[in-house]
């Protein structure tokens, strides 16, 4: 009997390291990208309009991996060179459900550098080379987007 329960126990063991395995390698796919997103990953381009968004391989690829990725997307809300690339890769995974983050404007009319402002989230055209994002307003957005997480993610039935 002894044994058996042993033998379950390893078996058990055994899974359990089997299943967190790809959920930590993709964990850290998710980090390398996340790492990857920057200033360089915001495009400022006029079609007809003017417009911002993000675009790259990090960028798509994130998008594509979707709401498994929120979590250490709103870490690098923190961080000046990633923030704005952050918030928009979390505006198109949330899409449907995000609004308030996301909706915002596009100031064009007084000249450069431009004005937008996407929920809470402020910059300009010059901010990538000033480094004008300020850390409390870095702040508010990353709140904003938690509380939006925690109101909108799918809870278990209890």
């Amino acid at each position: 009997m002894t044994r058996v329960l042993i033998t379950l126990a390893l078996s058990l063991v055994v899974a359990v390291r089997g299943l967190s395995q790809p959920q930590a390698e993709r964990q850290e796919h998710i980090r390398r990208l996340v790492a990857e997103l920057s200033w360089n990953s915001v495009v400022e381009e006029c079609n007809w309009f003017w417009n911002v968004h993000v675009a790259g391989e990090a960028a798509d690829k994130l998008i594509e991996i979707g709401k498994p990725a929120t979590d250490q997307l709103i870490q690098a809300l923190r961080h000046h060179e990633k923030a704005v690339a952050a918030h928009l890769v979390l505006c198109s995974i949330w899409a449907e459900e995000a609004s308030a983050n996301c909706s915002g404007f596009i100031d064009d009319v007084h000249g450069v550098p431009f004005h937008y402002q996407f929920g809470q989230l402020r910059f300009t055209s010059d901010s990538r080379v000033q480094k004008t994002l300020d850390r409390q307003m870095l702040v508010a957005v990353e709140r904003s987007w938690i509380t939006f997480v925690q109101a909108n993610s799918k809870r278990p039935a209890g």
